[in-house]
């Protein structure tokens, strides 16, 4: 979802926010607000606003999309809340519901929430070592993992043993 920055004071605007309100409803810093307010909403950020101004954002869309209707935030929210009413009658009145991921809204922002939350703390995570920690790290892994391949082929890898390196570094036979 792309969300652009008219769109996005549009909404806010709607719930009588300032930057401040918004930022802290969303878990951003006001200045966040101030710059997704002058260029946009990044797509990896756009379901956090989705998630707290939803039905303003949708009613910005349709007013954008039928300039000519004058129907008000609030006529438009009682309809879409009717319409919802009548959906949840019908899926109550349905076999339990499997959640589609090309389909469900819902289950795909909290795929994208988990998937940043996963992130975030691999980062986190991450950022506790030093890059020469790192490497080390993964060169010890992979020797481990050619040692147990050695060991389960019971060979050593091809060409092995029988070249070395000189004081320049260049493999010799």
């Amino acid at each position: 979802m792309i969300i652009t920055w008219t769109e996005l004071k549009d909404a806010r605007a709607l719930r009588n926010w300032t930057q401040q309100e918004l930022a802290d409803a969303i878990g951003v810093h006001q200045k966040t607000i101030v710059n997704w307010e002058s260029k946009g909403v990044p797509p990896k950020s756009a379901y956090k606003v989705q998630r707290v101004l939803g039905n303003e954002l949708a009613y910005v869309e349709h007013r954008e999309m039928n300039p000519e209707d004058g129907t008000s935030f609030e006529d438009f929210r009682e309809e879409w809340l009717r319409q919802q009413a009548v959906l949840d009658a019908e899926a109550a009145a349905d076999p339990p519901y499997e959640p589609n991921p090309d389909l469900d809204d819902e289950y795909r922002l909290d795929q994208q929430q988990a998937a940043y939350d996963a992130r975030v703390a691999l980062q986190d995570t991450l950022a506790q070592f030093d890059s020469i920690t790192l490497l080390r790290e993964v060169e010890q892994r992979v020797r481990r993992m050619q040692a147990e391949l050695r060991a389960t082929a019971g060979t050593e890898p091809e060409g092995a043993g029988d070249s070395s390196t000189d004081a320049a570094g260049t493999r010799t036979k």
